[in-house]
Formats: C-alpha cells, sequence, structure tokens
C-alpha cells in the first residue's frame, strides 16, 4: 500500500488508548506495526494537550519490536550497537549520527527495490 499524501491522524487519549478515525476504532499497537510496514503515514497528537507524540510512539515501536524478537534470536540491535547509540546520543555527534543513519537505511530501501526491479524483471523474460 503506497503512503498517503497526508499522515493519518491518530489521536491518543489520556487514558493512553489510541483512535484512528480513519477506520473509526480504538487501535493497538499491532495495527500502527503494520501501518508502518504498509507504508502508510501517521501522526500521533495527545488529545489533551495537543502535543505530538509520534516520535514517542515510534520509539515504543521499535523497543516492543526488539523485545519480542528476543526469544527468536532475530532483533536487529545487537547490545553493542545500543551501548554506542546511547553514547553518541549523549554528544555532539548526535545529529550526525541521526543524519548517517537516516542516509544508511535510505540507501538500503533503495538497494532493495532496485533488486526487486531487477528480480521482477527476471521473472517477466
Amino acid at each position: 500500500m503506497a503512503e498517503l499524501d497526508s499522515p493519518r491522524d491518530i489521536r491518543l487519549y489520556p487514558n493512553r488508548r489510541l483512535y484512528d478515525p480513519v477506520v473509526a476504532r480504538y487501535v493497538k499497537y499491532d495495527d500502527l506495526m503494520a501501518l508502518v510496514r504498509d507504508g502508510i503515514a501517521f501522526t500521533i497528537k495527545d488529545t489533551a494537550r495537543g502535543k505530538d507524540q509520534t516520535h514517542k510512539v515510534l520509539t515504543d515501536l521499535i523497543i516492543r519490536a526488539e523485545l519480542g524478537a528476543g526469544s527468536s534470536g532475530e532483533q536487529a540491535f545487537n547490545k553493542g550497537f545500543l551501548l554506542e547509540l546511547i553514547r553518541l546520543s549523549a554528544t555532539e555527534k548526535a545529529p550526525l549520527a541521526a543524519e548517517f543513519l537516516n542516509h544508511t537505511i535510505k540507501t538500503l530501501l533503495l538497494m532493495e527495490r532496485e533488486e526487486a526491479a531487477v528480480l521482477a524483471d527476471a521473472d517477466v523474460r
């Protein structure tokens, strides 16, 4: 599914429940993870203070994914990486590290799309 032109607005209520007006129901973190995987952009706004909580919720999704992968050994981030990331975040190099990681992820995704296109082209022949 393609990313929408404008992000879906999801409301975070004081009881920590998330409401998605597009589907007209309360959603769970698994639903948000599905939106991320499907490439659907969203923002999460705290209804009590009007504050954007998207970053916090995305961080929670990463933590949940990492903890859920613990028993299978399929964690995306090993202990050493996490320790270095924490150390870097406390320095003046944090913005540079964030920019580097963003660029690296975008490059990886581009390579993945190109590989999929080559494979799809090979299947057509």
